[in-house]
């Protein structure tokens, strides 16, 4: 799933910082945990948040550098 909405113009109960505080983390994928990270969308392509988190979860899917 690619997320080009922006997170304010989620419905509340599907917005992941309140999906977070009411169900846990175990509820939110990995780009949806880094977008509360981020706290702001942007990015290439003007990304939502949700969508630069997956962006940066798949391109640093493949590095082996832990830096």
């Amino acid at each position: 799933m690619t997320y080009g909405l922006r997170v304010a113009d989620m419905p509340a109960d599907e917005r992941p910082r309140e999906r977070l505080v009411s169900y846990g983390p175990k509820s939110l994928s990995t780009a949806e945990l880094i977008a509360i990270l981020l706290g702001t969308g942007q990015g290439p392509g003007k990304l939502s948040a949700v969508g630069w988190g997956q962006y940066i979860r798949d391109s640093s899917a493949g590095s082996s550098d832990p830096g």
